[in-house]
């Protein structure tokens, strides 16, 4: 799926590529996002394999990106594709 190059939906999709998780605070303050669960929707319903979990006493949800999935669609890939 190709994305525009500076999307806040890219941005996201590379920040859970590169190993790190996300929560809508997260979103917020690095990339100015107050609608976390309608981008990891739509990253959801495009393929990607986006886990959520719940921190405990907390019930601000987080996402991360399946390990195995994130070896199989790696950074390379992902900027060669994603340029437009």
């Amino acid at each position: 799926m190709k994305h525009r190059k500076n999307s806040k939906t890219t941005r996201i999709l590379k920040h859970l590529l590169e190993g790190n998780s996300i929560n809508s605070v997260d979103a917020f303050e690095k990339f100015n996002t107050t609608r976390l669960s309608s981008v990891i929707k739509h990253l959801r319903d495009a393929g990607y394999d986006i886990k959520t979990y719940y921190r405990e006493n907390s019930i601000l949800g987080n996402y991360n990106m399946n390990n195995h999935f994130r070896k199989k669609w790696n950074l390379d890939l992902f900027n060669k594709y994603n340029t437009k």
